[in-house]
């Protein structure tokens, strides 16, 4: 896999719709401050966080990266839940747990990942052929060998 350059990153703003809302969200491009915030919230382990798709870390996220007119869709309210012996519960969610529990099924998971990666700087295209390099040395691992 071909590495990716410090220059090929140009973080530029994006993003995504949620069916729940149905409404379009804006995400704002990564800057210093959020890479600290990044840093001090995550430290280590942020490197597994997008390796692994953690989207409860994604949500979390994508939230601080919300434009603040569109953090006023996720403030706190009460939310009714049936567990599992089948008894309602009434919780207060908001912020990026509320927004965890809004995001359904992976085509609306992939494409809050992919804004948040414009976000940070890697296009979708930089995605596409880390992705066909990834498929052609598996190609290659998988031919026979010898006679």
């Amino acid at each position: 896999m071909k590495p990716i350059k410090l220059e090929d990153l140009n973080p530029m703003g994006a993003t995504f719709h949620l069916r729940s809302t149905g409404k379009e969200y804006r995400l704002r491009p990564v800057n210093l401050s959020d890479e600290k915030w990044l840093q001090e919230t995550f430290g280590a382990s942020l490197s597994s966080v997008f390796s692994e798709i953690k989207m409860l870390h994604i949500a979390r996220i994508v939230f601080h990266q919300l434009e603040e007119e569109d953090k006023r869709d996720f403030l706190q309210r009460e939310v009714k839940f049936i567990n599992e012996e089948g008894v309602e519960i009434v919780q207060k969610k908001g912020g990026a747990e509320l927004l965890f529990w809004l995001i359904s099924g992976m085509e609306e998971k992939l494409e809050i990942f992919q804004a948040l990666m414009q976000t940070i700087g890697i296009s979708r295209s930089m995605m596409d052929d880390q992705a066909a390099e990834s498929e052609e040395k598996k190609s290659l691992q998988s031919q026979p060998t010898g006679p």
